[in-house]
């Protein structure tokens, strides 16, 4: 079966989005940074209908028009800067772009505002907010963007103060001169995050206050292996996952002579993967096996609808079954995104899709990408904790009520939490199946036919443990 990913066309055009206009007449500023001259980029999917939608009809089934959201929230970030000048409390955060690779833009993520910014950045603390609360969250902060090569770690005055950032323990005063006013690219993709406006630095200039020792310590080690660092925070339970990634990102990690800046988005699943192989190797490999069928259940809920009556009501945006099935560890992650969700925005049908690995690992990148190992070092780390192993299967339905991708932190957080809650138990895995199927919109026979890992099993004459459903 051929994935969503490899059949998916993409169509870039480059072009002013005239129907805006309209839409957002109540707010004339957003019009003007989206002439002709501010170069907006708008990106569909084939077969798109936003052309068609104009953002008024919800052609697409979701309750609020991605685009319009988007803008909507690039309007009250922008509208408090004043002469291309930033004043505000960075989280801290930066960003580290890929474009280009070795020579990366990057810089620090500001607010337009001073206080307790933390949550801006901090993906660890978005659980439970809604999708509009995570849009503000992202479009809030603005990316000052500077060209730097990714080993030249010390031949600029931006850049260092950009590394240094990521000591603060605390949201960090920060001024920052732009060049030009901020830009926003309105990305209509599945493998684009919300983000801000951005714009070239001419200055930047932070009050650092209290840094975190921890990170700090690693830091001033030269001899240390990024890997032992990053591994140490980690495990350490008193430094974000979050703040490990900004820091490994800017190079702050391993020898002198070895540090380089990372892109960002290959930091996350860097850390992930790390820190997962370490508690696989360290322990779960060599671990009893757990002595019954596991299901784990975890939702996200990305849109809260007001009723007539008052009260609030939950839509289902991703649901997470993980089954923990006895045996040597091997692991698996399904995901099925269904028309009109974040990743499958213009299909027509069911797209799904996963990858596994066998109890040695495996020697090439997971095509579904970073989402394949938050969820890997999330079981494992379960799994470590408890001393056992197991065959684990994540599998993962997202609905149209998840209008945009935010990130792989949804995965992280969303399986944690489903860790975290009490499991259901079974005596065979044909119950365990059958439970399951209860859960999910999408067919028993479906799940069965995609799992590399049960299909595996059944070949390897397994027939005591798979009898009862196969």
């Amino acid at each position: 079966m051929k994935t969503l990913a490899l059949k998916k066309l993409r169509k870039e055009v480059k072009r002013t989005i005239p129907w805006i206009k309209p839409i957002v007449e109540s707010t004339p500023k957003i019009v003007l940074d989206l002439l002709p001259d501010t170069n907006v980029r708008f990106t569909q999917g084939s077969g798109s209908q936003c052309v068609v939608c104009k953002g008024s009809r919800l052609l697409c089934g979701k309750t609020q028009c991605p685009v319009i959201a988007r803008v909507h929230a690039f309007q009250r970030t922008t509208a408090s800067l004043s002469d291309k000048q930033l004043s505000g409390s960075s989280p801290p955060g930066v960003f580290v772009g890929h474009f280009g690779y070795p020579h990366v833009y990057l810089g620090p993520l500001v607010p337009s505002y001073h206080g307790n910014t933390a949550i801006l950045d901090q993906t660890e603390s978005w659980f439970d907010f809604d999708l509009p609360k995570i849009l503000d969250f992202r479009s809030s902060l603005v990316r000052g963007m500077f060209k730097a090569r990714v080993t030249d770690l010390s031949n600029n005055k931006i850049l260092t103060q950009t590394r240094e950032l990521t000591l603060s323990r605390d949201p960090a005063d920060t001024e920052m001169a732009l060049k030009r006013s901020p830009r926003l690219s309105l990305e209509m993709d599945a493998e684009v995050q919300p983000m801000g406006p951005s714009g070239p630095i001419s200055k930047l200039s932070v009050d650092l206050g209290k840094t975190d020792f921890q990170i700090e310590k690693a830091y001033y080690d030269s001899d240390l292996l990024a890997q032992n660092a990053v591994i140490n925070l980690y495990t350490s339970e008193r430094v974000l996952q979050s703040s490990i990634t900004r820091a490994f990102s800017v190079g702050m990690f391993g020898q002198k002579k070895k540090r380089r800046l990372v892109p960002t988005r290959w930091s996350i699943t860097a850390i992930d993967s790390m820190c997962g192989i370490h508690f696989l190797d360290s322990v779960v490999r060599i671990s009893p096996w757990i002595n019954e069928f596991r299901v784990f259940e975890g939702n996200h809920y990305p849109e809260i609808v007001q009723n007539t009556d008052g009260t609030h009501s939950a839509k289902v945006g991703n649901r997470f079954i993980i089954l923990m099935i006895p045996g040597n560890w091997s692991y698996e992650a399904i995901e099925a995104f269904f028309p009109g969700a974040s990743w499958n925005p213009h299909g027509t049908s069911i797209g799904i899709f996963g990858d596994w690995e066998p109890y040695r690992g495996r020697t090439t990148y997971a095509r579904i990408g970073g989402c394949y190992y938050t969820a890997r070092l999330r079981v494992a780390e379960y799994l470590a904790r408890e001393g056992r192993q197991a065959m684990v299967i994540v599998m993962r339905e997202e609905y149209p009520t998840m209008s945009m991708p935010v990130g792989v932190w949804l995965v992280r957080e969303t399986v944690r939490r489903a860790l975290s809650l009490p499991f259901e138990k079974f005596e065979t895995l044909g119950k365990a199946l059958d439970y399951i199927s209860t859960r999910f919109m999408i067919s028993l026979k479906t799940w069965k036919s995609t799992s590399e890992i049960l299909q595996r099993e059944k070949s390897c004459g397994h027939q005591s443990r798979l009898d009862q459903w196969f």
